[in-house]
């Protein structure tokens, strides 16, 4: 059984900070982290975070526009300072506004499959405009990091809202 439990301030730390940093329009995002006990295997991949969105019926009981929950085993024995603020980083580039205003969650930029990168090269823009980006962070090393609305949403007696918003998949 998946055990949830509040986030500790280090992970809404990363994350204000990021947000002031690259994500200035989550300023006024209500985000929510929790804790889950360790990553969930997905299509056979380790998930390590996850960003949803609250469903606006949920709000209710969570006033929360998005709610992360991250790997406590991971974020607290298993990843380095730089990859915590990565995963973060990544969650919250979910985190979106569609062109009505609502809050919305956000596809990766780029897709593709190992195996047609090679057969078939870096064929799209998406894969080019990666390259170009991926080249940058390697020779430049990576930046460094430097407030917005997050909390720990506390657990205890919201088992229940929890398991049905877990049930919003991001993929």
């Amino acid at each position: 059984m998946i055990e949830w439990e509040e986030a500790s301030p280090s992970v809404i730390h990363v994350a204000e900070e990021l947000i002031e940093k690259y994500h200035p329009w989550l300023k006024e995002a209500r985000i929510g982290f929790v804790y889950r006990d360790k990553a969930q295997k997905s299509k056979g991949r380790l998930v390590l975070a996850r960003a949803q969105t609250v469903p606006a019926k949920l709000q209710v009981y969570l006033e929360y526009d998005f709610l992360i929950w991250v790997s406590k085993e991971d974020w607290e024995g298993k990843l380095t300072d730089a990859q915590r603020e990565a995963l973060i980083d990544h969650e919250l580039c979910h985190c979106a506004r569609d062109d009505s205003g609502a809050w919305t969650i956000r596809p990766h930029d780029v897709q593709e499959f190992w195996q047609v990168i090679e057969r078939h090269g870096l064929w799209s823009f998406d894969l080019l405009r990666g390259r170009d980006v991926m080249e940058r962070a390697v020779q430049g090393g990576l930046p460094g990091v430097s407030a917005g609305k997050v909390a720990a949403v506390p657990v205890k007696g919201k088992i229940d809202v929890l398991a049905e918003v877990g049930n919003v998949v991001d993929e």
